[in-house]
Protein backbone atom coordinates (compact mmCIF):
# COMPACT_ATOMS: atom_id res chain seq x y z
CA UNK A 1 0.00 0.00 0.00
CA UNK A 2 1.11 3.15 -0.80
CA UNK A 3 0.26 6.51 1.18
CA UNK A 4 -0.52 9.93 -0.60
CA UNK A 5 2.62 12.49 -0.14
CA UNK A 6 2.82 14.30 2.75
CA UNK A 7 0.58 17.82 2.64
CA UNK A 8 3.83 20.81 3.26
CA UNK A 9 4.07 21.83 6.65
CA UNK A 10 2.90 25.60 7.83
CA UNK A 11 5.07 27.58 9.16
CA UNK A 12 3.82 28.12 12.64
CA UNK A 13 3.75 31.54 13.18
CA UNK A 14 0.74 33.57 15.71
CA UNK A 15 -2.86 32.56 15.33
CA UNK A 16 -5.06 35.36 14.34
CA UNK A 17 -8.64 35.22 15.87
CA UNK A 18 -11.47 36.16 13.70
CA UNK A 19 -13.12 39.72 14.58
CA UNK A 20 -15.71 39.36 17.33
CA UNK A 21 -19.34 39.85 15.60
CA UNK A 22 -20.69 43.07 16.81
CA UNK A 23 -23.21 42.87 19.23
CA UNK A 24 -26.36 45.15 19.23
CA UNK A 25 -26.46 47.75 22.14
CA UNK A 26 -28.32 47.49 25.17
CA UNK A 27 -30.74 50.00 24.23
CA UNK A 28 -31.88 48.06 21.00
CA UNK A 29 -31.71 44.62 22.18
CA UNK A 30 -34.36 45.33 25.18
CA UNK A 31 -36.36 47.91 23.32
CA UNK A 32 -39.86 47.14 22.60
CA UNK A 33 -40.57 46.48 18.53
CA UNK A 34 -44.01 46.75 17.39
CA UNK A 35 -45.24 45.18 14.37
CA UNK A 36 -46.86 47.36 11.61
CA UNK A 37 -49.87 46.21 12.20
CA UNK A 38 -49.72 46.02 15.75
CA UNK A 39 -48.77 50.23 15.44
CA UNK A 40 -51.41 50.85 12.64
CA UNK A 41 -53.98 49.50 15.29
CA UNK A 42 -52.57 50.91 18.10
CA UNK A 43 -52.76 54.32 15.88
CA UNK A 44 -56.41 53.11 14.50
CA UNK A 45 -55.06 54.29 11.00
CA UNK A 46 -54.02 51.20 7.96
CA UNK A 47 -51.05 49.22 8.11
CA UNK A 48 -50.16 50.85 4.41
CA UNK A 49 -50.06 54.43 6.30
CA UNK A 50 -47.35 53.24 8.42
CA UNK A 51 -45.52 52.02 5.60
CA UNK A 52 -45.62 55.12 4.19
CA UNK A 53 -44.45 57.29 6.90
CA UNK A 54 -41.37 54.84 7.06
CA UNK A 55 -40.90 55.04 3.30
CA UNK A 56 -41.17 59.27 3.48
CA UNK A 57 -38.37 58.66 6.33
CA UNK A 58 -40.96 60.28 8.80
CA UNK A 59 -40.83 57.19 10.89
CA UNK A 60 -37.79 54.63 11.52
CA UNK A 61 -38.12 51.09 11.58
CA UNK A 62 -35.77 48.07 11.67
CA UNK A 63 -35.87 44.79 9.11
CA UNK A 64 -36.00 41.77 10.89
CA UNK A 65 -35.80 39.36 7.85
CA UNK A 66 -36.83 39.60 4.41
CA UNK A 67 -40.52 40.85 3.57
CA UNK A 68 -42.62 43.17 4.61
CA UNK A 69 -44.33 41.15 7.05
CA UNK A 70 -40.76 41.44 9.02
CA UNK A 71 -40.81 45.58 9.28
CA UNK A 72 -40.57 46.64 13.24
CA UNK A 73 -40.73 49.98 14.55
CA UNK A 74 -39.47 50.82 17.75
CA UNK A 75 -41.43 52.05 20.51
CA UNK A 76 -38.95 54.89 21.09
CA UNK A 77 -39.55 55.96 17.26
CA UNK A 78 -43.07 55.93 17.36
CA UNK A 79 -42.58 58.22 20.54
CA UNK A 80 -40.24 60.77 18.79
CA UNK A 81 -42.98 60.68 15.96
CA UNK A 82 -45.68 61.18 17.94
CA UNK A 83 -43.69 63.87 20.27
CA UNK A 84 -42.78 66.31 16.46
CA UNK A 85 -46.35 65.56 15.28
CA UNK A 86 -48.03 67.01 18.89
CA UNK A 87 -45.20 69.73 18.76
CA UNK A 88 -47.08 70.84 15.41
CA UNK A 89 -50.19 70.95 16.75
CA UNK A 90 -51.91 67.67 15.17
CA UNK A 91 -52.61 64.49 16.80
CA UNK A 92 -50.97 61.09 15.35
Amino acid sequence: MSRPPAQPQKPAGPKTNPPPKPKPSKAVADEVMYPVAELAALWRCTPQHIYNLIAAKQLTSVQIGLGRAKTRVPASAAAEFVARRASKGRAA
